[in-house]
């Protein structure tokens, strides 16, 4: 199995779409994918909390409600920097 996300993959993602809401459905998916796997994981691969924060968001990214995304471009800038702002 390949390794866990790593808080600047995690950050790219988050940039991503920020620039194209496109990459949602993508995104939201790669999260769920990495979420559901997460107990086959070493659990130092795990230990850096801001990067799952992330994770847990981004599952449901895509989620629409009267003709837009529940999380607007601001919602990800702030979880973007949570992200980066977070000790390690």
């Amino acid at each position: 199995m390949s390794r866990a996300p790593q808080r600047e993959e995690v950050a790219d993602r988050l940039r991503a779409m920020i620039e194209d809401d496109g990459e949602r459905d993508a995104v939201s998916a790669w999260a769920q994918d990495w979420i559901e796997r997460l107990g086959e994981l070493d659990e130092s691969e795990t230990r850096d909390r801001a990067v799952w924060r992330a994770m847990v968001r981004l599952v449901g990214v895509n989620m629409t409600s009267g003709g837009g995304y529940n999380d607007t471009k601001a919602t990800l800038r702030a979880w973007l920097e949570d992200l980066t702002s977070a000790p390690e």
